[in-house]
């Protein structure tokens, strides 16, 4: 997705990584508020507890210290629910958190089911190749 030189500069230095994300991250959030408000802010936590769980595995070294590049998610996720607690009260904001929780629940489920089913038709599988462009994976059933 991104050039290999950015790829490169940005596996030598993991703090600046850090820093992008965390600037990114908490930047899209000031963005969805200021476009949405209160919904913007709801979405921004959802968002951030599906980015926090999908990243939470990439290890990396940050000032020395080994950390998950999901903890930076929780910053935005901080950030959205003081400003809903602040100026939509505290049941917004417990609102927001529930609304990400089940998100997250949805994911996983899906997921799950999407890792569930390709491991039941695991053997239906052929290559997937690449035709014009196109990825196309053909079924065993579907195609003789």
């Amino acid at each position: 997705m991104f050039p290999q030189f950015i790829a490169d500069y940005y596996a030598a230095n993991q703090e600046l990584l850090w820093l992008t994300t965390l600037f990114v991250d908490l930047g899209c959030t000031l963005v969805l508020y200021r476009l949405f408000g209160k919904a913007g802010l709801q979405v921004a936590i959802a968002l951030a507890i599906l980015m926090a769980n999908l990243q939470g595995p990439k290890l990396t070294i940050i000032f020395g210290l080994q950390t998950s590049l999901g903890v930076i998610f929780y910053s935005s996720i901080f950030f959205a629910t003081d400003v809903l607690s602040e100026n939509y009260g505290k049941a917004a904001a417990n609102k927001a958190v529930r609304m990400g929780f089940a998100v997250s629940v949805i994911v996983l489920i899906m997921l799950s089911l999407a890792l569930w089913g390709y491991l039941l038709m695991g053997s239906r599988f052929n290559n997937i190749n690449q035709t014009n462009g196109i990825n196309v994976c053909k079924f065993r059933f579907l195609v003789k």
